[in-house]
């Protein structure tokens, strides 16, 4: 790696290269194409500073690179791939195979598919904070053998394969720029091999997708390639150059790109339609921003606070889903800069329990930044944990709750900051509070606003987001719990219950506990158990106790604040079970193989003596369910009627 890094600039022939380096190469004795239409001159000699340079050799109808000289192929954009088989010579430290250079020197912008010991992998340098990155590989020492390497990025996203195995894979610096063969761009780090079947395909301007659908901010029209002419239908809100001024409101633009072919095909138009986000109409003195991840999210987030603070989306992310891989979304600058106090509240599902793992970042590279992490092992405790630095990661002041989120957990979170004091809250209920020890709006015009990105080579966050929202004060308690509580009170804790035999399985929509009572025909409690909700399933399974089962009376109820959530009651004889509170009526549900006609009533008494009837009667089909109207009233008993002789008692708990 450092002769990457500390490598020189050195001359090389000027030559004239095309503007494209599609093509396959089979160095039949030359460097022209076998196939790739308008490649008069695919490739161009570059010497090297391992040695004095030269012509091309080939050797037996391949390319044999000795260490001193490589080829320049062309342009390729963010969008392409490229292949070669390759018998290595000799391993060496670092020698280079593929090469495309997006800057000016050797200090800026490239990716490079290196050998390192003989061992196939990717590297890309940054070109802003002189940073490199490797990706993870797993591939073998390729010295000696003849191997086919297979490199593909698209947007960012890079795959690398050994003979069609997938070796390595993740983000790298994306861009469009100059591809070589077997040397880098300042012309070091050369290989020592044999080459043969060379194909470049460079399909950035081929595909739709290489552009999002939806700007906030410039496009790359150089991702396309060299030689593309652009018109824009709105060039006012789009130039031909890709300048995006933001309208007063969101507008529909089509650029239409014209690749010239020359002699050796006709010219390609494609077009590529985008929306372009309107600007910030005025102030929202009472949010900063508001997100919200639903289907329709794709290639950025729309602010709906009004203030125009879209988010840019990355990794090819869509929906709520982030795949813990590459999804993360940009903020714009500065979100905390002139906030000394402010509030943070997300509704999000955890997908994994894993360090590191950012839910949200605000700060300027890895020295200074305000973060929470949902969950942390440390190192056998799950936490939550909230930081705030202004000297890296050895100075981080931070608050922690126990315990984190778990696996498939779904929770509503926020945080409030006032000066230096904050608060967490989970569900509404406050968890934990302290002092950072300095405002995070004293990191100021931060740049590195992300949601499941941590500036550190970190996991990404996986799981699902389906809410963002920034509010510029701090919400008192009363205000977070009434945020939190008043859409989850619309949904029960119990969704369903089945019972099956001598089983009764229920489904729920949380983690919780759930306690289940039996009764018998007389109404006496035969048996009461409890059960914590476990697994990705979010079942609880009870085994029926022996004897008669007249009815069973369910409870779904958080144990830390000892709060009844939600209740089902459930009648069940020879095959047939009536669950009540199912929406306001009645769930009848028919376990037998034949169609059967369910009665169910609803008994007023006054001092023991019947006052009135109300009945409702459904065709129940064999293995299926029907919801019916709920006969009873404020005060009545529920009766579930299967035989004359059958009277099944359902006690209501209003």
């Amino acid at each position: 790696m450092k002769k990457f890094i500390l490598a020189f600039m050195t001359a090389f022939a000027a030559l004239t290269v095309t503007a494209g380096a599609e093509g396959l190469y089979r160095f039949d004795n030359s460097l022209a194409s076998e196939e790739g239409a308008g490649l008069a001159t695919p490739a161009t000699t570059v010497s090297s500073t391992l040695g004095s340079g030269g012509a091309a050799v080939y050797d037996g109808g391949a390319l044999k690179l000795d260490g001193t000289y490589g080829l320049k192929l062309g342009s390729v954009g963010p969008y392409y791939e490229v292949s070669a088989k390759v018998t290595l010579a000799s391993s060496g430290d670092t020698s280079t195979l593929f090469f495309k250079n997006m800057g000016t020197s050797s200090s800026e912008k490239w990716l490079g598919v290196i050998f390192q010991n003989g061992v196939p992998n990717v590297w890309s340098h940054d070109g802003d904070t002189f940073r490199w990155a490797a990706l993870e590989t797993k591939a073998e020492n390729c010295v000696g053998k003849t191997v086919e390497i297979k490199y593909v990025e698209n947007m960012g996203s890079a795959e690398l394969y050994v003979d069609g195995v997938l070796a390595a894979s993740g983000a790298v610096v994306s861009g469009g720029g100059d591809l070589y063969l077997g040397s880098t761009y300042w012309s070091a780090d050369a290989l020592s091999a044999t080459v043969d079947d060379l194909a470049v395909i460079n399909r950035t301007f081929e595909y739709f997708g290489g552009f999002p659908s939806t700007l906030i901010d410039d496009i790359d029209i150089d991702a396309a390639g060299a030689g593309v002419n652009w018109i824009s239908d709105h060039p006012e809100v789009i130039s031909a150059e890709g300048k995006v001024t933001r309208p007063a409101e969101n507008t529909a633009v089509t650029l239409t790109g014209t690749k010239k072919m020359g002699p050796w095909g006709e010219d390609i138009v494609k077009t590529f339609d985008f929306t372009v986000l309107k600007a910030a109409q005025k102030a929202n003195d009472n949010m900063v921003l508001s997100y919200v991840f639903d289907e329709n999210t794709v290639d950025v987030v729309e602010d709906r606070s009004g203030n125009g603070n879209h988010g840019k989306l990355f990794g090819g992310k869509t929906g709520s889903a982030f795949d813990g891989v590459n999804d993360y979304v940009e903020l714009p600058r500065g979100m905390l800069a002139d906030l000394d106090e402010f509030t943070i509240v997300m509704r999000l599902k955890n997908g994994i329990v894993q360090t590191h793992q950012f839910t949200f970042c605000f700060g300027n590279g890895t020295n200074e930044y305000f973060f929470l992490n949902t969950s942390r092992p440390n190192p056998d405790i799950n936490t939550l944990r909230l930081a705030l630095t202004n000297n890296g990661s050895d100075s981080e002041k931070n608050i922690a709750s126990l315990p984190g989120l778990r696996d498939g957990e779904t929770a509503a979170l926020a945080v409030t900051v006032s000066g230096t004091e904050a608060k967490m809250y989970k569900d509404g209920v406050p968890i934990a509070a302290g002092n950072l020890g300095f405002s995070p709006s004293e990191l100021g015009d931060t740049a590195d606003n992300w949601l499941a990105k941590s500036p550190y080579n970190d996991p990404y966050f996986k799981g699902e987001i389906y809410e963002f929202t920034i509010y510029p004060r701090a919400l008192d308690e009363g205000e977070i719990r009434d945020m939190h509580y008043s859409e989850p009170e619309e949904v029960g804790w119990i969704s369903d219950a089945e019972i099956d035999g001598n089983t009764l399985t229920v489904s729920l929509n949380r983690f919780c506990m759930v306690s289940a009572v039996f009764f018998d025909n007389g109404g006496n409690v035969t048996y009461s158990t409890t059960s914590k909700v476990s697994g990705d399933d979010l079942t609880a399974v009870f085994a029926l106790p022996k004897g008669e089962i007249s009815n069973v009376e369910l409870a779904a109820y958080d144990p830390s604040r000892g709060v009844i959530k939600d209740r089902l009651a459930v009648a069940a004889y020879g095959g047939v079970a009536v669950y009540s509170d199912y929406g306001g009526s009645l769930k009848l549900t028919n376990t037998t193989d034949a169609d059967l006609n369910v009665t169910v009533m609803a008994a007023g008494y006054n001092d023991g003596a019947l006052t009135g009837i109300n009945a409702v009667t459904e065709a129940v089909p064999a293995g299926s369910y029907v919801v019916a109207d709920d006969p009873s009233k404020e005060g009545d008993r529920l009766l579930v009627w299967y035989s004359l002789d059958s009277l099944k008692p359902v006690t209501r708990q209003k």
